[in-house]
C-alpha cells in the first residue's frame, strides 16, 4: 500500500518510524509498525526504519533473513521512494538530498541502527 500512513502527531522530536514491506499475502504491503523497537522486526519481511529526523538523517533498510526475493529486491526501491516523497513534501527539516539510505541484513546491523530501535 502506498503511501504508508505516518505515525500520529507527527512533529521533529518524534522517534524513528518503522515500516513493514511484505508480500507474504500475494500483494505487496507497505505499512507502519508499532512498537519501533527491534522485537517488531520479523525475519520473514524487510522494513524500513525512518531516521531521517536525526543529527545524521539515515533510512535503513532492514532485510530478515528468510525475506522473500521480491522484499529484497523492492526493499530499496522503497527506501529511494519514500525518502524522495518526504522531500518533496518538504517533511521533515533534516531530510535532505544527502540523506542516507543504509542496507543491513538481519544479524549484521550496525550500532547506530540498534540504537535509533531504542529511542
Amino acid at each position: 500500500m502506498w503511501p504508508p500512513r505516518e505515525a500520529p502527531n507527527e512533529n521533529t522530536d518524534l522517534p524513528p518510524t518503522l515500516f513493514r514491506l511484505s508480500d507474504s499475502t500475494g500483494v505487496v504491503t507497505f505499512e507502519a509498525i508499532y512498537p519501533v523497537t527491534y522485537s517488531s522486526l520479523s525475519s520473514s519481511d524487510a522494513f524500513l526504519l525512518d531516521h531521517s529526523r536525526s543529527e545524521h538523517p539515515t533510512v535503513y533498510v532492514w532485510l530478515g533473513k528468510e525475506a522473500s526475493l521480491n522484499e529484497r529486491r523492492l526493499a530499496l526501491q522503497y527506501a529511494q521512494r519514500y525518502l524522495h516523497d518526504k522531500q518533496q513534501k518538504g517533511e521533515h527539516g533534516h531530510v535532505h538530498v544527502g540523506a542516507n539510505i543504509m542496507k543491513m541484513n538481519e544479524g549484521n546491523e550496525s550500532d547506530a541502527f540498534l540504537q535509533a530501535l531504542e529511542k
